[in-house]
C-alpha cells in the first residue's frame, strides 16, 4: 500500500538532503521535490495499523528534528491507498492537508483523515468548485461574488451554522490552492484576513461577504500579473459589455491598436484566443441565466451577445456538452 506525505517549505536544497539523508535507511519511504518545490515522501507498507502507527510517529519525531531549525515546517498525510493507480488521490489529500496551516497552527503533522474528523470534510461541501475555478479565470469579479451568495442561500436552512462556516473555510483553502495551482507560489498572506473573517463572522450575511472578498482578492491578484494593462482593461471591458457587440477590429479602435495586434496580445496574456474566452465568457452567464431564471432560450441568447440562436445552441454545445434546453432541464 502507499501512503504520500508532503512537507512543505521544502525549497531550500540542504534541507532537503537532510530530510533523505534522515530517511535513507528506510527502504520503504522514497523522496522527492514536487513542482511546487515541497518534499513528498512516498511510503510503502502492507498497510497493518502497527505500521500505521510507526510510520506516524515516525513522522512526528521527523517534524519535531526538522521544525527545531525550521520552524514553519508542516507535514501534510494522505489517505493510506492500495496501489500505485490511487497514489494521486493520496497526494492531492496531502497537498490539501498542508493549507490548514492556517487553520490548525499548532499542529505539525496534518492528516487529512484528522479534518474530517474536525468536520472540515467534504461531506457537507456544496460548491461545484469546477464553476468556481471557471470564474476565477475568467476574471469574473461580479458572476462569482453572485455565485457565492447563490450557493450559501439554497444551502443555509438546511445546515447548522457550524457546517455553513466549515465550508466556507473550506471555499477559503481552495482559493488559495486554485491560486497557488496558477501562480506557483505562496499566497498565504491573501488569505490569512480571510480565514479570520470567515472565523469572526456573527451572521450570515457577514459570512458571504467574507467569501465575496476572498474571492475578490483571488481575481486581483491575477489581473495584478497582466504585463500588458491594455488587456487587463479589455477583460474589464468584457465584463461590463459582454452582452454588446464585441471584436477586435473595435475594441483595436477603441485602443488605438492594430486588431491582429491586439489578438496576439490577448492571446499572450491569457492563454486563449479572444474568440474562445468571449465564447467561454457568454456561455457561463448563459448557464447562470437558464439556471436562475424563467427566460426562454432565444431571450438568454441575446443577453449574452448572441443573436443568432443557432449559433448560440452551437457554441453551447461546445463548451457545454448538452443543448441549453437540456441544461435547463438538467442543469
Amino acid at each position: 500500500m502507499l501512503w504520500p506525505f508532503c512537507v512543505t517549505k521544502g525549497k531550500y536544497l540542504v534541507w532537503f538532503e537532510r530530510v533523505e539523508e534522515m530517511l535513507r535507511d528506510r527502504r520503504h519511504l522514497n523522496v522527492f521535490h514536487d513542482i511546487d518545490g515541497d518534499i513528498v515522501i512516498i511510503a510503502n507498507i502492507q498497510g497493518t495499523s502497527d505500521e500505521e502507527q510507526k510510520l506516524m510517529d515516525g513522522l512526528q519525531a521527523l517534524s519535531d528534528e526538522i521544525t527545531v531549525t525550521h520552524p514553519a515546517a508542516r507535514i501534510g498525510a494522505g489517505r493510506l491507498m492500495k496501489g500505485l493507480y490511487h497514489a494521486p488521490t493520496s497526494y492531492a489529500e496531502a497537498k490539501k492537508a498542508l493549507q490548514y496551516v492556517m487553520i490548525y497552527p499548532d499542529l505539525k503533522v496534518i492528516d487529512h483523515a484528522m479534518l474530517e474528523r474536525c468536520g472540515n470534510s467534504t461531506a457537507t461541501f456544496f460548491i461545484e468548485w469546477r464553476e468556481y475555478a471557471k470564474l476565477i479565470l475568467s476574471r469574473n469579479t461580479e458572476q462569482l461574488a453572485d455565485r457565492i451568495r447563490m450557493d450559501f442561500e439554497q444551502h443555509r436552512d438546511g445546515l447548522t451554522p457550524g457546517e455553513l462556516q466549515n465550508t466556507a473555510l473550506e471555499v477559503v483553502i481552495r482559493f488559495k490552492m486554485e491560486l497557488e495551482g496558477i501562480k506557483h507560489s505562496d499566497q498565504s498572506a491573501i488569505y490569512q484576513q480571510g480565514l479570520q473573517l470567515v472565523l469572526d463572522s456573527g451572521t450570515f450575511d457577514e459570512l458571504v461577504r467574507a467569501l465575496q472578498q476572498v474571492g475578490s482578492q483571488t481575481i486581483q491578484s491575477l489581473l495584478q500579473d497582466l504585463k500588458n494593462p491594455i488587456v487587463n482593461q479589455v477583460l474589464q471591458h468584457i465584463d461590463k459589455h459582454y452582452a454588446e457587440e464585441l471584436s477586435l477590429k473595435l475594441l483595436g479602435a477603441h485602443y488605438h491598436l492594430h486588431p491582429v495586434y491586439l489578438g496576439q496580445l490577448f492571446h499572450k496574456e491569457t492563454g486563449e484566443t479572444f474568440a474562445e474566452y468571449i465564447n467561454k465568457y457568454r456561455i457561463e452567464r448563459a448557464k447562470e441565466q437558464l439556471r436562475n431564471s424563467n427566460l426562454k432560450v432565444h431571450e438568454i441568447a441575446r443577453n449574452v451577445g448572441y443573436w443568432e440562436t443557432g449559433y448560440f445552441y452551437k457554441q453551447f454545445r461546445k463548451y457545454v456538452g448538452i443543448s441549453p434546453t437540456d441544461f435547463k432541464v438538467f442543469g
